[in-house]
């Protein structure tokens, strides 16, 4: 299976990985002009970073602050926790 990376490149993954379960959190900030924001997981740990490119590749087209959501963690292009995937609740 192939899933988009916010930054268009694919992500392969076995259907074994396709199993698990998202995790939830809350949209801490969105910068629309400039294509960006953060997540805030509900479990506490870090920010994620939030991508346009992601949004847009999950078929989501208007998103703001203190909407509620599903997101896969991944680790961006600078090695840091990024959102990947995202559904809206």
């Amino acid at each position: 299976m192939v899933f988009y990376n916010s930054r268009g490149g694919a992500n392969f993954r076995d259907d074994d990985t396709m199993n698990t379960q998202l995790e939830t959190g809350q949209i801490q900030r969105w910068f629309g002009d400039r294509g960006f924001g953060f997540i805030r997981p509900d479990d506490g740990d870090c920010n994620l970073f939030l991508h346009i490119r992601t949004v847009h590749h999950c078929g989501i087209s208007e998103i703001s602050a203190g909407i509620k959501v599903r997101f896969e963690r991944g680790v961006g292009r600078t090695g840091k926790p990024e959102a990947t995937k995202v559904e809206l609740i």
